[in-house]
């Protein structure tokens, strides 16, 4: 049997320390897994090989995503081409909506389970998120019940 591999993506430092809290859990109770990602620091010392730090996503106003938009792109582009040709056992994609339910929506077109850790605040953003969650994620982990 060959080693199962995760794909997490994050793209803010947030997500990063519960990625890497959920990791670290993780490879306690399987130290064989192969976890890879976008992520940053606390991602890197749960044991997780970083694709791309994930301070080249985290942007805030318009601005600076219109700027930087290029290269979100080439991340978002490159991953896909990654998953494609590495198709991981399962991707688990944590808040960092705007970019993680469009790859949501690729991944699933390529087979691979879904895993959504901390799920886009629909009731504090947009609530037709949900369609697309339903029609894209598999499985959702959520912090708080009413999520």
């Amino acid at each position: 049997m060959s080693q199962q591999t995760i794909v997490v993506v994050t793209g803010e430092a947030s997500g990063d320390a519960h990625a890497g809290r959920m990791i670290g859990e993780l490879k306690q109770l399987r130290p064989d897994i192969k976890v890879r990602g976008i992520g940053g620091d606390n991602m890197r010392a749960a044991g997780t090989e970083i694709m791309v730090d994930f301070s080249e996503l985290a942007v805030m106003g318009i601005v600076e995503v219109l700027r930087r938009y290029r290269r979100i792109k080439n991340i978002f582009n490159q991953l896909l081409v990654d998953l494609k040709a590495n198709k991981p056992d399962l991707l688990v994609l944590v808040d960092y909506p705007g970019f993680n339910l469009k790859l949501a929506k690729q991944a699933k077109k390529l087979g691979i389970p879904i895993l959504y850790y901390i799920s886009p605040k629909v009731w504090a953003w947009r609530a037709g998120r949900v369609k697309t969650i339903k029609q894209y994620v598999d499985k959702m982990a959520v912090l708080f019940p009413f999520e």
